[in-house]
């Protein structure tokens, strides 16, 4: 059994069936909370594991670039 015929009993067990809706409505309603839901995962996803990119000036030497990029890093 799949997850929005499972919501889909639900919701009629307690509004009762509506018959008043059109296939683009029932579409609607069905998928696009589905599609924003995975959309919003991604995104957070995205937000926790990309890592922080340090721009350090030119005139650092490559240890202040080395230690600027273990503080930020870790």
């Amino acid at each position: 059994m799949d997850f929005h015929s499972l919501m889909g009993q639900a919701s009629n067990m307690m509004l009762g069936k509506r018959n008043d809706d059109s296939l683009s409505d029932r579409l609607n309603y069905r998928y696009s909370v589905s599609i924003l839901i995975v959309l919003a995962i991604i995104n957070m996803n995205r937000l926790y594991t990309d890592q922080i990119k340090c721009w350090v000036p030119a005139f650092f030497t490559p240890n202040y670039d080395e230690y600027v990029r273990s503080v930020f890093v870790h």
